[in-house]
């Protein structure tokens, strides 16, 4: 399994599949996902995540839009600091 060692292993990104991803933090399998690069299937797994009360923002914490190609999605409670820690990134 990859972490992200710069977020102290919080943020997980196992399979590379954007999709299958959004799926596994709904079911709650782990905490956030951050893609830079989507492909037009993104759509199902970003409704499955807000479905199951996830959030799904841009970079800048705004409603994500399946025009842009960066995503930030989490289980809700953990958002604002992922997107805290992604911003020290920029």
């Amino acid at each position: 399994m990859m972490i992200f060692s710069f977020i102290d292993g919080w943020l997980r990104r196992p399979w590379r599949v954007p999709t299958f991803d959004l799926c596994y933090m709904a079911a709650e399998r782990f905490d956030g996902f951050r893609e830079m690069k989507l492909y037009p299937h993104i759509a199902a797994g970003s409704l499955m995540a807000t479905e199951a009360g996830g959030r799904v923002t841009d970079l800048r914490g705004r409603p994500y839009v399946l025009s842009n190609p960066q995503i930030v999605a989490s289980n809700s409670l953990l958002h604002n600091e992922i997107l805290s820690v992604l911003a020290l990134e920029r």
